[in-house]
């Protein structure tokens, strides 16, 4: 092959991954603004957030388009289809995290600052593994490392027994005396909790991601899962 097409080509695949990595660094920074809502009623962060999903929203169509192309004009084989095709999954996964936080920003009204600090407290260790676990995928990501992806996927669990622990919590003060509005702040912190259990679990398949390109294949153990799923259903 021509030396320029295959500097070209080289050019490409790099362009596309450092795409996915501002768009993975843009959900970071969502997520910082959407727990800010939720911690200090912010209605500015909440504003932010939303216009900044519409970006992530964009970026995730370009980065679909440059491997459509690329699929099509370059016929990609072995690792550097792979690269492509992990490209793809990781901005799906990644808008799905951003619609994830601008419906936690949306919240932000119907929660008043300082109430419950329990459950706040809850919601940020949830949101500081979560989020730490999405940062270590992104430079897993960046610089690629398929055993911090593993690590990544090993502790996602505790998110999950976290996860748990709100819930139970937020049930039990779901008593019938309460009035609507705050039966209405509490529903959403049950909504948020879930949106960030969800955090981890696609952050935990973006790490999924970088083994399958690092090595050709999907992890074959099943994924570790803490606390009881079962919860939230279960007391409903």
């Amino acid at each position: 092959m021509n030396e320029h097409i295959v500097s070209s080509y080289d050019e490409d695949i790099k362009d596309l991954q450092e795409q996915v990595v501002t768009m993975g660094g843009l959900v970071e920074k969502i997520w910082t603004d959407a727990i800010d809502c939720v911690k200090n009623a912010n209605d500015k962060a909440a504003l932010q957030v939303i216009e900044s999903d519409k970006k992530i929203d964009r970026m995730e169509l370009k980065i679909y388009d440059k491997s459509m192309r690329l699929l099509a004009l370059r016929s990609p084989l072995a690792s550097d289809l792979r690269m492509v095709v992990s490209a793809m999954r990781m901005a799906s996964s990644l808008e799905r995290l951003g619609d994830h936080a601008k419906n936690v920003a949306r919240r932000e009204k119907l929660i008043s600052a300082g109430d419950h600090p329990e459950i706040i407290s809850l919601l940020t260790r949830m949101y500081d593994m979560s989020h730490s676990a999405l940062q270590q995928a992104i430079n897993a990501y960046r610089n690629p490392n398929p055993e911090a992806a593993e690590e990544i996927r090993a502790n996602d669990a505790r998110v999950d027994e976290l996860f748990d622990s709100t819930v139970a919590i937020v049930l039990k003060l779901m008593a019938p005396k309460n009035p609507t509005l705050e039966t209405e702040a509490l529903a959403s912190f049950l909504f948020i909790a879930k949106s960030l259990e969800r955090m981890g679990d696609m952050t935990t398949n973006i790490a999924e991601i970088i083994i399958f390109q690092e090595t050709g294949s999907f992890p074959k153990n099943e994924r570790i899962r803490g606390g009881d799923s079962g919860l939230m259903q279960r007391q409903n």
